[in-house]
């Protein structure tokens, strides 16, 4: 198939939201809706549509995109928006590391509850730099013994406000998920 005929088709669900994003060649041109996602409001709904966007960097500015969302409320649509274009852009350039990069974003488990996905946050609060992408290497390094200092040099972040927000954060989604998984036990005894 030749490039300029490849298209990519994906969609994204979030609550009763459905999106359905299409990627072609193009010049990063992304429509939601048929409106440019520069005049997509309320603002922290397009900035949740660009963190994949901003994820895939320079491989998301060589394709044009257009997504159609309908259902549910703005920020479901977003989101669903969001899942759409991250599938489509995985899909589209067929890179496992991308598609990594976009699971080590997500906040939540995935639904079979057996592999944790991120909680930190996706940037710095303070300079706003990306260190989400960061963490998983920062904990498994720290965890075989490397010292923290070295870790945090090594993956550029040198900005106390970055290195802060590495150091400090706990993981504590899997003392949440031993108490969903008791209660879901005692409700299927109780059944």
């Amino acid at each position: 198939m030749s490039e300029k005929k490849k298209v990519a088709l994906e969609t994204g669900k979030r609550k009763t939201a459905v999106a359905r994003a299409i990627v072609k060649p193009g010049k990063g041109r992304i429509y939601i809706n048929d409106i440019s996602l520069e005049y997509m409001s309320p603002e922290v709904a397009r900035m949740k549509i660009q963190e994949p966007l901003m994820i895939a960097g320079d491989r998301s500015r060589q394709v044009d995109i257009r997504v159609n969302v309908e259902g549910g409320g703005v920020m479901g649509q977003a989101e669903a928006a969001r899942i759409a274009i991250a599938r489509a852009l995985a899909g589209w350039t067929k890179s496992t590391e991308l598609r990594k990069s976009f699971m080590a974003f997500d906040r939540v488990r995935n639904r079979t509850g057996d592999k944790p996905r991120m909680i930190i946050p996706v940037r710095c609060f303070t300079c706003g730099k990306q260190i989400a992408d960061k963490w998983e290497t920062f904990n498994q390094r720290v965890r075989a013994g490397d010292k923290p200092q070295k870790v945090l040099d090594e993956l550029g972040l040198r900005r106390y406000c970055c290195r802060r927000m590495m150091i400090t954060h706990v993981e504590i989604i899997d003392e949440f998920l031993k108490y969903a998984q008791v209660t879901a036990k005692r409700r299927s005894e109780l059944a």
